[in-house]
């Protein structure tokens, strides 16, 4: 039955406000609402009630933000504005409505037989036909031969039958049937088609009924790259699942061409739940096996994304109907593809302007090779700030060292130059999801932190405590022995050394932490070698030149630039074995102690592994917003079939209006202007 207009009933007048100019003049006053953000958390549990008594709203309105707001609207007022009650109507309220609003149903009328046949006779073709048969039988008759009856009886038959409603054999409808498998099995869509004749002065008036002519088969193919697409997201370990409302058969023949694989299963199965004796004990676990759904509708779509998210995978979500709005909307990445609606565009995180789905591809590989490189800054500059704490801290209770802060800051400064150009560097993106691990990125960062700190201690020992680059290379310090003989441990000389020590293998180590193998198997880009080269060079100068005063250090000769050199070259080739080895121990516990965690929850659980929910409280709140119209449908659906005290609504009609409200939805979130994009 179609949907009610709900007629608001008259009330107490309100009291009309007067403006100067317009004394006792009545005027209308709308009430306006104030919208809380969606952002806001609630601080009640309760819900604010609505008063429908005095708001103009007609049925259609439940549906727009602008005039009520379904999140703090109960069920108990939805009711009240459409005039029922949860049971449904009652038989005279529903024979009330059909009398004011009438059946939502075409119109039907009887006609005599015998007038419409001699209306068919007055058809010209009618006559033409007549007239055929007629000079068949001259014909005959006058070549001296009997007259062609069977040919008369038929051409006189089809005349008297031309126009008469004839319904569809059984033989008919099953050959019809087989045929619509047999193109849905390779893949085509089947598209009936029929005619009418028509008067050529009347075209909007009644014809003579519909005659069936066959059926088309309709090829629609994915585009040449979608393929290619799929494979492509496959290697990069995302599990593509198709969500459509096309037939079984198609779906499966459509993911065979693709790569998809067949494995799918109806619509119906998210509703009744797997088949007796099969080989899923649970729907979420055959929503994770199957490659795919077929005759979907737009509850299903949100069905299945909110599962898979209850799963705690991340799920991202293609579409450009309005049908798709809802799931656009709940998914953690909404995706409307190029030409997509406006419900379809609002309700999607991103919104592709060129056709084909392989942007996706790229977006994925784009924002692992981003994640990357936050990965190797993130170890990059925990090591380097271990390595300067804990170094200088080590010389200052051992030697009472006091480097020069200003030499500190230079240090940072060329080591921020150099690492700027992480953000366009080279990068291989991985294979698989990626996560951020603190733990493992601290104890890279430990590990390599530690080992430049041992570099820069062992230079310091051997600088002080022994003559071996005196002996072995000629090179002195700028102040004399003490008394004891003991080398000056704040020398300036000194300090600039340690200065281009520390300067020149920190900055390094990014090569070490932005490979996943040898750093000389994966070349950077141009722009961190030429940063890179530009710091050295500057790092040497100022170590060649300096003789600063202020900060209390002074230029060392070529010797020991070239000392430095040398040393951190032999200092630097052990850092991909340290990552080697930490891959290989600390890294390696780490994650089987995650997976004996995860496998301890699935037991825990009965077996599903209960990931991380990474569900944005936007999402919460459109779920919210789409889960009452879903349930509604459910419940809808439960009250048929009470007598004749209740009055039932059919699947149709149910699958009708649930699209329905998928479209008024989609346009809900469009217009909400708090979402995130």
């Amino acid at each position: 039955m179609s949907e009610p207009i709900v007629e608001k009933e008259a009330g107490p007048p309100a009291a009309a406000p007067t403006t100067p100019g317009a004394a006792g003049t009545p005027t209308e006053e709308k009430k306006k609402r104030e919208y809380k953000d969606f952002g806001h958390e609630e601080e009640k549990a309760t819900h604010a009630k609505v008063d429908m008594a005095q708001i103009e709203l007609k049925a259609e309105d439940l549906y727009d933000k602008d005039k009520v707001d379904l999140e703090t609207v109960v069920l108990d007022d939805v009711f009240t504005l459409l005039q029922c009650t949860e049971e449904g109507l009652t038989q005279s309220e529903a024979t009330r409505r059909l009398e004011l609003f009438g059946p939502n149903r075409l119109e039907s009328k009887e006609q005599n037989p015998f007038l419409q046949f001699l209306g068919f006779m007055w058809n010209p073709l009618s006559w033409v036909m007549e007239g055929a048969a007629l000079v068949a039988i001259a014909l005959s008759n006058g070549g001296g031969r009997a007259p062609d009856w069977p040919d008369f009886v038929g051409i006189v038959g089809s005349t008297c039958k031309q126009g008469e409603a004839e319904g569809v054999t059984e033989e008919v409808e099953n050959q019809l049937e087989a045929d619509v498998t047999e193109f849905a099995g390779r893949g085509l869509r089947a598209l009936a088609v029929a005619y009418e004749e028509l008067d050529h002065d009347n075209f909007e008036g009644e014809g003579n009924g519909f005659e069936l002519i066959g059926l088309l088969a309709i090829f629609d193919p994915p585009r040449d790259d979608t393929k290619q697409t799929i494979d492509d997201a496959i290697a990069l370990g995302v599990k593509v699942k198709m969500v459509t409302g096309d037939q079984l058969a198609i779906a499966k023949e459509t993911g065979r061409r693709l790569g998809l694989g067949d494995h799918m299963y109806p619509a119906k199965v998210l509703k009744d739940g797997p088949p007796p004796g099969g080989k899923h004990m649970s729907l979420d676990e055959m929503i994770m096996d199957a490659d795919g759904f077929a005759g979907v509708f737009p509850e299903h779509k949100y069905e299945i994304v909110k599962r898979l998210q209850g799963l705690g995978h991340l799920c991202a979500m293609t579409g450009d109907g309005a049908n798709d709005a809802p799931a656009l909307s709940r998914a953690n990445v909404g995706i409307a593809v190029e030409g997509a609606t406006d419900a379809a565009r609002g309700a999607a995180d991103i919104v592709l302007t060129e056709p084909g789905l392989s942007t996706i591809v790229h977006a994925i590989r784009g924002s692992r090779q981003i994640f990357q490189r936050m990965r190797n800054y993130a170890i990059y500059a925990c090591a380097v700030t271990i390595r300067i704490v804990v170094c200088f801290a080590i010389l200052a209770f051992a030697y009472q060292f006091d480097f020069p802060p200003f030499m500190v800051l230079i240090i940072a400064l060329l080591n921020d130059g150099t690492i700027m150009t992480l953000s366009v560097d080279r990068v291989l993106p991985s294979n698989t999801p990626d996560a951020w691990d603190l733990a493992e990125i601290f104890a890279f960062a430990v590990a390599y932190g530690l080992y430049l700190t041992l570099s820069t201690i062992v230079l310091v020992i051997v600088i002080l405590e022994t003559d071996f680059f005196e002996r072995k290379f000629g090179v002195s310090l700028e102040s004399e022995r003490d008394a004891s003989g003991r080398k000056n441990h704040n020398d300036r000389q000194l300090h600039m050394i340690i200065y281009l020590q520390v300067a020149m293998i920190s900055q390094a180590l990014i090569f070490i932490t932005r490979s996943h193998g040898f750093f000389f198997m994966e070349r950077p880009s141009t722009a961190l070698l030429g940063a890179f080269a530009i710091a050295q060079l500057v790092s040497s100068i100022i170590a060649a030149y300096a003789d600063w005063g202020f900060t209390d250090i002074h230029s060392i000769s070529g010797g020991w630039i070239g000392i430095v050199w040398v040393w951190n070259i032999v200092w630097f080739f052990p850092l991909d074995w340290i990552k080697f080895a930490m891959k290989a121990t600390i890294i390696r516990w780490f994650r089987e102690r995650r997976e004996r965690k995860a496998a301890a929850a699935a037991r825990a659980t009965g077996g599903e592994v209960p990931l991380t929910r990474t569900t944005s409280r936007a999402a919460s709140i459109h779920e919210s917003l789409y889960s009452n119209r879903v349930s509604f449908l459910k419940r809808a659906a439960r009250r048929a079939g009470f007598g004749d005290k209740r009055v039932r609504m059919s699947q149709g009609e149910l699958q009708r209006f649930s699209s329905i409200q998928a479209a008024q939805t989609g346009a809900t979130l469009a217009r909400n202007p708090s979402r995130p994009h």
